[in-house]
């Protein structure tokens, strides 16, 4: 594997890096909040076509329990430096190119 430079900022991705294991390591965590209305609907867009209905039930019983167990026991709201609203990736109002997103 290669090394990261010592001063690289690196972004990770994914429903479990609130967890204590994890986040200890991370510099900053901020957490893309989405209801599961709105994260089922862009799942049936994404996987629905390829996968179909026996594949989407899947994921809800599966993958999809065990994200919202994990939000459940680690609170995005209380581990995150941020909670951001992700339902709308475009809006509100985005940051402005090189603005910096200001951490609690």
């Amino acid at each position: 594997g290669r090394l990261v430079p010592e001063d690289a900022v690196v972004f990770l991705e994914g429903p479990f890096l609130l967890d204590p294991g994890v986040q200890q390591r991370l510099d900053r965590a901020l957490y893309l909040e989405l209801s599961e209305e709105v994260l089922w609907r862009r799942l049936q867009g994404r996987e629905g076509r390829s996968g179909g209905l026996e594949e989407l039930e899947a994921l809800r019983s599966g993958p999809l329990r065990d994200v919202a167990e994990h939000r459940e026991r680690y609170a995005p709201e209380q581990l995150a430096d941020r909670v951001v609203d992700a339902s709308n990736p475009l809006g509100p109002e985005p940051l402005a190119v090189g603005e910096p997103a200001v951490l609690a």
